[in-house]
């Protein structure tokens, strides 16, 4: 039995992403704590942060924000000794290594997936906020396990943000108003997919066993927006997609581009050395998805312990916990029983790079 109906998985760190990162989690925090205490929720639902590899030279988050007393929270740390690891698992996709990067996104919400103690599981990012009328319909606890639940982003005008003074119902009522780009319209002119994949790093939802049956998110260390789109084509293979439509709404919080993150210059200024611009790449997730979407196969190459499951790691209980560390627990056991992945055992060739079938990974 869960020990709640739903947990929220974000991620993050205290390094000042896409410039004011600390302003926009703390303003998804506050709103949170307010539409989840005002729907009723608190005891059944929980948020789990995944903060990866903290910089050295920065508070950590258990220390720079300010936590609502009415949640329950857990800050799971990845130290940097953890991340470095990460290099050591390295496949024929990847040309973005622990020394590159100092956060893969991710494997992050892998290692939160693995430890939720909800029955549903959303993930989510750090400056995404949810509307009160989305939160009230997780309150009615009639999510099917037989699901995946997709929403469209709209992206907030920085000027609604910067609006003080204003209780918290007000912004919400305000947000709808000021909107960048509805994401909905792009996504129907531009994807002809079954499913809906646009922004899908944003929000996907479903039911904790399914995050289990489809492995989490396939661990390449590549650019995020192929990997959410490749993790919801694995999911995808178990589950019917619901596309829920507004007055059940998702905010983002307008920020500098994700490829800030990126700190060595020339990497960022050379974009044929990053994986995510090669060609050959582009074409293998693609074919990838197909396969899937045609045969009803998923073909995540992760490992039996995804999400950093062999690893001891700490986690923080923050909002109604005391700070203090505390051992994470796996609520998702390595399995037994495990069966390679079917790109492996199906002997895929989907064009370059080849398989590595002497491995069990690409």
């Amino acid at each position: 039995m869960s020990d709640k109906y739903l947990s929220a998985i974000v991620v993050g760190r205290n390094d000042d992403y896409g410039s004011g990162f600390m302003k926009r989690f703390q303003r998804t925090l506050d709103i949170l704590s307010h539409t989840v205490g005002k729907a009723g929720f608190s005891d059944d639902f929980e948020l789990i942060i995944t903060e990866w590899n903290p910089p050295r030279k920065m508070p950590p988050l258990k220390d720079a924000l300010k936590w609502p007393s009415n949640l329950d929270i857990r800050i799971v740390e990845v130290p940097r000794d953890v991340h470095k690891s990460v290099r050591t698992q390295k496949t024929k996709l990847d040309s973005i290594s622990s020394d590159t990067i100092g956060f893969f996104e991710f494997i992050a919400k892998n290692t939160a997936i693995r430890r939720a103690k909800g029955e549903f599981i959303v993930c989510s990012n750090s400056d995404i906020i949810f509307n009160q009328q989305l939160i009230d319909f997780f309150a009615q606890k009639k999510l099917s396990k037989d699901h995946i639940y997709r929403i469209d982003r709209d992206d907030l005008e920085i000027n609604v943000l910067r609006k003080k003074k204003m209780s918290f119902d007000d912004q919400l009522k305000r947000f709808p108003d000021n909107v960048r780009a509805a994401m909905v319209e792009a996504n129907e002119k531009r994807h002809v997919m079954r499913l809906h994949s646009k922004a899908s790093g944003d929000f996907l939802l479903m039911a904790k066993e399914k995050f289990e049956k489809m492995r989490g998110y396939p661990e390449f260390k590549v650019d995020g927006a192929a990997i959410d789109r490749f993790g919801l084509h694995c999911a995808g293979v178990y589950s019917e997609q619901i596309l829920l439509r507004p007055p059940l709404q998702i905010f983002h919080q307008k920020h500098v581009s994700r490829h800030a993150m990126y700190k060595d210059s020339q990497l960022r200024n050379s974009k044929k050395q990053h994986t995510f611009f090669r060609a050959e790449v582009k074409e293998w997730f693609k074919k990838a998805i197909e396969h899937m979407e045609t045969n009803k196969v998923n073909l995540n190459p992760n490992m039996r312990d995804w999400g950093l499951a062999s690893f001891d790691i700490n986690e923080y209980p923050v909002g109604k916990g005391n700070g203090k560390a505390i051992p994470s627990i796996v609520t998702m056991p390595i399995a037994k029983d495990w069966v390679d992945s079917p790109v492996v055992a199906l002997g895929v060739n989907l064009r370059k790079p080849r398989l590595d079938t002497k491995r069990n990974i690409l």
